[in-house]
């Protein structure tokens, strides 16, 4: 299947499984979109932006701030960013179930941070990556809000 978003590494699929029945696994299939924040408006957003994530969202943002800062600086490679995250988000579907089954069992998310399209430091693509290894569909970037 050929995606708009970076493939998550394999070693992803290994270190998180759903440890669920079943039963509990979402019955509409979630599409997962991306954009940057302020040029979607859309209700299903879910800002994921280091600084201003709120609710829900905390569960997908680490609570790490220099690794980002790092990131966009470029004194870590993409490589190792990925590896963090990746490393985090098992750490937070471990610890955060809950929040992730509430995200899994919608019908759309659009992930929203203030990285411009096409930044290869931009967690957005990871999550979806890794939404998408979960069973949801990857939808792509969104430019702009529909009128």
């Amino acid at each position: 299947m050929c995606t708009l978003f970076r493939p998550v590494h394999a070693a992803f699929a290994d270190g998180i499984r759903l440890r669920m029945s079943q039963s509990a696994l979402p019955r509409t299939v979630l599409t997962v979109y991306t954009a940057q924040r302020g040029h979607y408006h859309g209700r299903d957003g879910l800002n994921l932006a280091p600084a201003s994530a709120r609710g829900l969202a905390q569960a997908f943002v680490p609570a790490d701030p220099d690794m980002f800062t790092q990131a966009h600086a470029g004194a870590i490679s993409v490589e190792d960013f990925r590896t963090w995250y990746l490393q985090a988000m098992r750490h937070s579907y471990r610890h955060h179930q809950a929040r992730w089954l509430l995200v899994l069992r919608r019908s759309r998310v659009v992930l929203l941070c203030t990285c411009p399209p096409g930044t290869a430091y931009c967690h957005r693509y990871l999550l979806a990556d890794i939404l998408g290894t979960l069973g949801a569909q990857l939808g792509g970037e969104i430019r702009s809000t529909p009128d």
